[in-house]
């Protein structure tokens, strides 16, 4: 044994006890695999719902690449990306997820993408200094059942939201395939209906039963025997928590000896957490309460079940007030209903005509004109309370085109005050816009043949810094230009206990506001010489929470003489919402919204994403698209500096850091030696040359 412990010492020992580390170690890695993903915005981390997408599919799911090998830069980034993107994915799934890598030098595999609509791409290649084309295949075919969706991948800057594209991709097919995909439990109706209501001569009362039962069955075969009926006779205190909690109908009356009984009548669908109300109710028809909602209650429970489970969202867009619209491309928001048509719909409401339907949590009210009455500001004032999200892109003013005299003159605009009646709802979510337009010296450029440099003060350009790093709707988002913008003052809504508020967008501190001559003109606006009345202007406010509503009762309900009493107004939410307000629609429109890849594009759609409970997809858009750009304020010098730094002083600084950390371990190695071995042949022949 000391022969053995000696001939470890030595030089040879030490060859041995490094193999058989080095075995060690490998058996150990090759059944652990760690990595950190350090970059800011977790670029190759999978976010929460890609990860729960591809760990719930019920059902085998491919993902085919078809994909050319040895492609030139950046095109063979993408092809790293998307292997390593794909491995997170793999490692994340079930059993039902594979990927298939097809080798596109193969005749047999290049029939097999004909097959799936896969074609291939043309993309550019600078050889020898020439630039040239070459055909391409850069594509994903996401498969699943029937269903299968291409993805071509040919963007050179296709990192960028790539894993965003993916997982919608992936969900987009499921949902078409199978609804209840991913489900966890049943989905509950419940019916709640206070017996003692029956007593109140209420027409159609005692169809509600059978009506119910009958949906029920329908319903239940429609989605698979998944589907549960609970039916509840809530006693007063519980018909009071109802009306609360999910904005259910309550109906009070008064017994003979005097006191005061409540009774509901409701339906809710739920999964999990997740509770909406069903259109269900007791309307005043003067002469007597009536049961509403009997006959649309399949559709509208049809409806609600949907919106639960599905991965397409339908979003309300109110008309009838001059909005902007969806169907005009050149100066309406047609590209805005295009931006967000892979995953959403747009379905437009006369709110002077219907009511919002059941099965949409979100409203978008878009550069309304003209004013909306009291009973149309109530439904979206309810909707809200009863934890509907609503999204506002509010004018301040409209543009008027003014006809000319002369045929070759220029026609001249003239801009006047919007008053769309909309102040009633914000000022009660404590949200004011402030008159006039805001103007900041950092703001779009462009160069003038006959004026040199023009500045647009009305165009802020908001930086990395004006923009809310913390919220995902804004978080990596190097710049967003606005336009035609009004200041926010949201300091009411921080006076409400029960509500967050987020500045999403502000100017920079060298902005102030013209409410005089209001014209896109730019050379008409200078900064004023008064620097004190410069200052930071919100420009977006998110506010979620529960609110106050607007009205003290229903503007359209009317007076009944009989002892019952129908309570339908809800006056505090009874679910949190979310009021999101940019005091502009001009990134809705061409003015902004020209190209998928300019910034708005992205605080577009992750606004929608957020609003609409998708707040992973905002984070899963802007990974890769962080851009920690330098201060247009700097010095050159500093520029100078950070430029050099970044080519050369980076390189520098981690090779000296590399020689300290070698020159410390030889010392610490040394000194161990020393302690522990000081015999070491290797370690006396160096001192004895020393």
């Amino acid at each position: 044994m000391k022969k053995v412990i000696e001939w470890l010492k030595n030089s040879k020992g030490n060859i041995l006890l490094l193999i058989i580390l080095v075995v060690l170690v490998n058996l150990v890695f090759s059944k652990l695999f760690v990595r950190y993903d350090l970059t800011g915005p977790k670029s190759y981390t999978l976010s929460e719902s890609s990860r729960e997408a591809v760990k719930t599919i019920e059902q085998p799911l491919s993902l085919k690449v078809f994909f050319t090998k040895s492609l030139p830069s950046p095109y063979s980034d993408t092809y790293t990306y998307l292997k390593d993107l794909l491995s997170e994915y793999e490692n994340a799934a079930n059993s039902n997820f594979k990927v298939e890598w097809y080798d596109m030098d193969k005749e047999e595999n290049k029939k097999i993408a004909s097959n799936f609509g896969v074609n291939e791409v043309r993309i550019q290649q600078i050889e020898k200094e020439e630039a040239s084309l070459k055909n391409a295949y850069m594509s994903l075919v996401v498969s699943y059942g029937d269903q299968s969706e291409v993805l071509y991948l040919s963007d050179s800057n296709e990192t960028s939201g790539l894993e965003y594209k993916i997982t919608t991709t992936i969900s987009k097919v499921i949902s078409s395939t199978d609804i209840l995909a991913g489900l966890k439990g049943k989905v509950r109706i419940t019916l709640y209906k206070t017996e003692r209501l029956g007593d109140f001569n209420i027409a159609n009362f005692d169809k509600i039963d059978s009506v119910v039962d009958q949906v029920y069955a329908n319903v239940s075969k429609k989605f698979g025997n998944k589907v549960e009926l609970v039916k509840v006779n809530p006693d007063s205190q519980q018909s009071v928590d109802l009306k609360k909690n999910y904005g259910i109908v309550s109906l009070n009356w008064k017994e003979k000896d005097g006191t005061i009984n409540t009774g509901a009548l409701g339906i809710t669908v739920s999964n999990g957490d997740n509770v909406y109300p069903v259109a269900l109710g007791i309307e005043n028809a003067i002469f007597q309460y009536v049961v509403s909602g009997l006959d649309s209650l399949e559709d509208n429970i049809n409806y609600s079940i949907q919106n639960l489970l599905s991965k397409t969202t339908v979003i309300g867009y109110v008309t009838g007030h001059g909005e902007n619209d969806l169907n005009d491309s050149r100066t309406g928001s047609a590209n805005f209903s295009a931006l967000i048509s892979d995953i959403y719909s747009f379905k437009e409401i006369k709110l002077a005509e219907e009511e919002i339907p059941v099965d949409i949590k979100c409203v978008v009210i878009n550069g309304s004109k003209s004013e909306f009455t009291d009973a149309e500001l109530y439904k979206i004032d309810q909707f809200v309370l009863k934890g509907g999200n609503l999204i506002v892109f509010n004018d301040s003013y409209q543009e008027i085109q003014q006809q000319s005299q002369n045929m070759y003159q220029r026609p001249q605009s003239q801009f006047i005050a919007v008053e769309n009646g909309l102040s009633k709802l914000l000022d009660a979510y404590g949200l004011k816009i402030e008159k006039g337009w805001v103007m900041d010296d950092n703001c779009f450029k462009r160069n003038d043949q006959n004026y040199g440099e023009v500045k647009y003060y009305m165009v802020p350009q908001l930086r990395k810094e004006d923009l809310n790093q913390n919220n995902v709707i804004t978080k990596n988002l190097g710049f967003v230009l606005f336009s035609s913008a009004s200041a926010i003052d949201s300091s009411q809504a921080r006076k409400n206990p029960n509500a967050e508020v987020t500045v999403l967008a502000r100017t920079s501190s060298a902005s102030w506001v013209e409410s005089q001559n209001i014209s896109m003109n730019p050379l008409y606006y200078a900064p004023p010489s008064d620097k004190s009345i410069m200052g930071a202007k919100d420009l977006s406010v998110l506010v979620e929470g529960k609110f106050k509503s607007a009205f003290e009762k229903n503007p359209s309900e009317e007076e009944n003489t009989s002892g019952l009493t129908s309570d339908t107004h809800i006056s505090e939410s009874v679910q949190r919402g979310k009021v999101l307000l940019i005091s502009t629609s001009t990134p809705t429109t061409p003015l902004l919204l020209t190209s998928i890849s300019e910034p708005i594009v992205i605080f577009l759609r992750n606004a929608v994403d957020y609003m609409n409970g998708n707040e992973d997809f905002c984070s899963m858009r802007t990974k890769n698209l962080s851009l920690n750009a330098l201060r247009s304020d700097i010095s050159d010098g500093s520029k100078t500096f950070y430029k050099w730094f970044g080519q050369i002083g980076l390189a520098v600084f981690v090779a000296v850091a590399g020689l300290l950390v070698l020159f410390a371990r030889n010392k610490h190695r040394n000194a161990i030696r020393e302690k522990y071995n000081p015999d070491d042949p290797r370690f006396v022949q160096k001192k004895s040359d020393e």
